[in-house]
């Protein structure tokens, strides 16, 4: 039997989350935590305890709108499992700092860290301020803890030769089955997932690639979840990676990444039945890795 459980964990290969998750201080009631709900959706109107919140990385407003979707969560003494889009291997970073008393050195060796580090911005200051928003809240007893559901760097298979392409359903079936695994042992738990808007997409295929399945795609095959995105308009900012110019129509892993902020074209509601709720923003700003 010890054989089978350890066969069984080699292969989730999921990091333990902070065990402060299940056992904490108690606050004298939900609705005095520390933080400032969102005021765009009703609780009530989410089916499902499992939310996707689909974004344009690299923004100061979709983090800050996710922490008071967060903050909205917890006020109703719902337990909350924050999942980001970063990889698993990143657990320790993140259970780190959740655990510490958020200042000016722990902040330091968060930046320090491969998450602070990460040139897309999946670990900004806007993602700071979420975290910092949490670790207080947690504090304050609040029962939250965050994870990465993103592909180990260990589970990554090299590459067979340089000029080997991408298959970026790897990525999707891997961050599916990570979010799943959560769900399945944390089941009192309302899991909030943020992660980039393609891959939180139900539907099939991608203009590029009608055999594209994204993380979404493969998840509500598994477990129902309510979704969530975001409109805003032309002329705005976002920090993020572009691939080099001069790169071949298909991705491949070795071509080069150029970051920075860029302009945003902005993004327009679709009305294709594949989200549950549309957030309009008046502008989005870009917020640059916290480790720069």
């Amino acid at each position: 039997m010890k054989n089978n459980q350890r066969s069984i964990f080699s292969w989730v290969k999921l990091p333990l989350l902070a065990a402060t998750l299940v056992l904490g201080a108690q606050v004298a009631s939900a609705k005095d935590l520390p933080c400032t709900p969102q005021n765009q959706i009703a609780l009530a109107d989410i089916t499902s305890r499992i939310i996707v919140v689909g974004e344009l990385h690299g923004t100061n407003e979709i983090p800050a709108f996710f922490s008071g979707l967060a903050c909205s969560l917890l006020r109703e003494g719902k337990p909350l499992i924050v999942g980001l889009e970063v990889s698993t291997s990143l657990q320790e970073n993140l259970n780190a700092y959740m655990d510490s008393d958020g200042g000016e050195a722990a902040r330091k060796r968060l930046a320090e860290s491969r998450f602070g580090k990460l040139e897309d911005s999946k670990g900004s200051l806007a993602m700071l301020k979420v975290l910092e928003s949490l670790r207080n809240l947690r504090q304050a007893g609040a029962t939250v803890a965050v994870t990465g559901f993103g592909l180990s760097y260990e589970a990554m298979l090299a590459p067979l030769s340089k000029e080997e392409r991408m298959w970026p359903g790897e990525f999707e079936l891997g961050s599916a089955r990570n979010i799943e695994t959560r769900a399945r042992v944390y089941k009192k738990h309302t899991l909030l997932i943020l992660t980039g808007l393609l891959h939180a997409g139900r539907i099939k295929g991608l203009p590029w690639d009608p055999e594209h399945e994204p993380m979404g795609y493969i998840l509500q095959q598994r477990l129902p979840f309510y979704s969530i995105a975001f409109a805003f308009p032309p002329g705005g900012s976002f920090w993020g990676c572009k691939r080099a110019p001069g790169s071949g129509d298909v991705p491949q892993l070795t071509d080069k990444l150029v970051c920075g902020a860029y302009e945003t074209l902005g993004q327009g509601k679709i009305d294709d039945g594949d989200t549950n709720k549309w957030i309009m923003l008046d502008r989005i700003t870009a917020s640059p890795p916290m480790g720069l």
